[in-house]
């Protein structure tokens, strides 16, 4: 049996393990990231709903399970459960009697049943690990079991699963529906309305709830906007409905009205989080550790480049002191040639010069964004009152030019800062004289192709006053915030 995901699972909900599983994971992140995304747990249920900081270990735990030779692997068990190992070590043959002996007197009463699947895959792994024999009794083969139930049950063998009740089970099916229909009409509450399914109710009994619960977003300083992309319809409100009949079987002393607002909350905030989560892997750092790796390459490429060019620049200008020694020595005639060769040498050095400190600019724009990108730069969520004023002040009357970026993200930059010029990555052909009247170019790494950033790069090094900085974040305020703290001339 593969314990592969329930290793990562029980390694990833440890928290004495984190930092430990983050110093393995820095290592070498890129070669572990791409481990992970070929493992087959990498998008399973098993893993992926959990909450989002568990998912994140468990997805890095599936690279070093893949990655660390057996004894690094050990050591990281040993770490995470001292008492464990030792039983397990000093065991001949190891039972399901070890599982308890292993758990803490302390902690049998609260253990979660996820808790206690954790203890029995590290006891089983470590029996492999280590070498040991495990024993064939009927409870022993049970672990086993218990294993396999929890892979089926995040597979998809739910508790409750409504497409299962519409496909099989007419009566309760139309029972759902029945009181689904009976709760919108009593409560004026209709999935048509969108964000405002609850805004409308005139019913007494569902007002003062909606209230209620409109009143715990306040609690953490949330606006409920925060629901909107989480819009209910007719199967998820039947959903409901057969829960409450599931639950509350005869229409028990729970009104329906009530849990159907409750339920409303809860489903949605489920739905937004899910969101949350998707959106979070979308654009998390981890994705493109690949596309970092190749940056790193390319400025190495470029450091030893950059050295050549150096070497070149002494020899040339050796080469030229020699010709100039040889030009007295010659006619009048061999005297001006060499003159013109020195002149045209000269050129080519101050060519080389001028490339040499645009690549400079852009290796020390990149350096920035490479260490910026670190996971280890968690941005911290901004609140909706955080004024803006501050960073347009600072961004008044500069000469700014800002090149990549979705075109949606690029529509809210350019209504806070109406007075930049932008350029859409799609635009390809775009005239380079662009810059010679800016002062600052903010190039926007998420969302760019690389035929536009060679075009970019390309243009700028004809222009040494620009001042080059990139941008990475989607979220406008933060990426106004970095605009102003470059144009302060701050590190950002």
């Amino acid at each position: 049996m593969d314990l592969t995901p329930f290793l990562a699972e029980a390694l990833a909900t440890n928290k004495v393990l984190h930092s430990e599983i983050d110093r393995l994971y820095q290592k070498d992140k890129t070669r572990y990231y791409e481990l992970a995304k070929d493992s087959p747990w990498y998008n399973h249920s098993f893993l992926t709903s959990s909450s989002l900081k568990t998912e994140v270990y468990a997805r890095r735990t599936l690279g070093l399970l893949e990655g660390l030779a057996a004894p690094q692997l050990v050591s990281l068990l040993k770490k995470g459960w001292p008492w464990v190992y030792k039983l397990v070590s000093k065991a001949s043959s190891v039972r399901a009697e070890l599982i308890q002996t292993a758990i803490p007197k302390s902690q049998r009463d609260s253990l979660t049943d996820d808790e206690f699947g954790g203890y029995v895959v590290v006891v089983l792994v470590l029996t492999r690990l280590l070498g040991k024999s495990i024993s064939t009794d009927p409870t022993t083969t049970a672990l086993y079991q218990l294993l396999r139930d929890r892979l089926d049950h995040a597979a998809g063998e739910l508790r409750f699963n409504y497409k299962k009740i519409v496909e099989e089970e007419v009566e309760e099916r139309e029972e759902a529906r029945r009181l689904s229909q009976e709760i919108q009409a009593a409560a004026d509450i209709a999935p048509q309305k969108g964000t405002g399914i609850l805004r409308d109710t005139t019913h007494p009994e569902a007002a003062v709830w909606r209230d209620a619960f409109e009143f715990l977003f306040d609690t953490e300083c949330l606006a409920e906007s925060i629901l909107d992309d989480a819009v209910l319809n007719d199967e998820h409100l039947e959903e409901i409905a057969a829960i409450y009949n599931m639950c509350f079987p005869g229409n028990g002393s729970f009104r329906p009205i009530e849990f159907h607002v409750a339920a409303i909350f809860v489903k949605r905030l489920l739905i937004a989080y899910r969101q949350v989560k998707v959106q979070f892997w979308e654009n998390t750092a981890e994705t493109i550790f690949p596309e970092l790796d190749s940056l790193h390459r390319q400025i190495a490429t470029l450091n030893e480049e950059r050295s050549q060019l150096r070497n070149d620049n002494l020899s040339l200008r050796e080469q030229g002191a020699h010709l100039h020694k040889l030009a007295y020595s010659e006619f009048s005639r061999a005297k001006a040639e060499s003159k013109d060769t020195i002149h045209h040498l000269s050129a080519e050095v101050e060519e080389l010069k001028a490339q040499a400190d645009a690549d400079r600019r852009e290796l020390a724009a990149l350096r920035t964004l490479f260490f910026h990108l670190s996971p280890d730069n968690n941005v911290v969520p901004i609140s909706s009152s955080t004024d803006p004023a501050p960073y347009l002040a600072k961004a008044r009357g500069v000469r700014c030019l800002i090149a990549g970026g979705h075109e949606r993200w690029q529509q809210r930059m350019k209504h806070l800062l109406p007075h930049f010029t932008f350029i859409h990555t799609d635009v390809l052909n775009f005239d380079s004289s662009l810059f010679s009247n800016i002062d600052f170019i903010f190039v926007h790494s998420g969302y760019i192709s690389h035929a536009f950033y060679s075009r970019v790069i390309s243009s700028l090094r004809s222009y040494p006053h620009v001042s080059l900085h990139y941008l990475h974040d989607t979220n406008p305020f933060r990426s106004l915030k970095d605009i102003a703290a470059a144009i302060d001339g701050e590190t950002f």
